[in-house]
């Protein structure tokens, strides 16, 4: 058995704590959530963003265009508040396995 040379020399041997049904958990809660709270966000901010380009007089056109790319956007600090969410809840799960085993 090969030792590390980072672990400390008193430390119990590392351990891998995460299972499968975890991963998948972590993974379907960060897709499902991130979805349908980043579909509401794109559609509440699409609609804002839309009231208020039409009401400048932007073409439907432009405003369909503006509002995807703005949509899209949107949907980027969503998408990692519920990944790192997930990953934390992933971690503090594992962490709370390893210390009671």
């Amino acid at each position: 058995m090969s030792t590390n040379p980072y672990q400390a020399p008193d430390a119990p041997p590392a351990r891998s704590t995460v299972s499968s049904s975890d991963i998948t958990k972590a993974w379907l809660g960060f897709i499902l959530l991130s979805t349908v709270v980043g579909f509401f966000a794109g559609m509440v901010f699409g609609a804002i963003l839309g009231a208020f380009l039409g009401g400048l007089g932007v073409t439907i056109g432009n405003i369909q265009i503006i509002c995807a790319i703005a949509g899209f956007l949107i949907n980027f600090p969503v998408s990692f508040i519920f990944f790192r969410r997930s990953v934390t809840k992933l971690l503090s799960r594992c962490d709370e396995k390893t210390t009671t085993a």
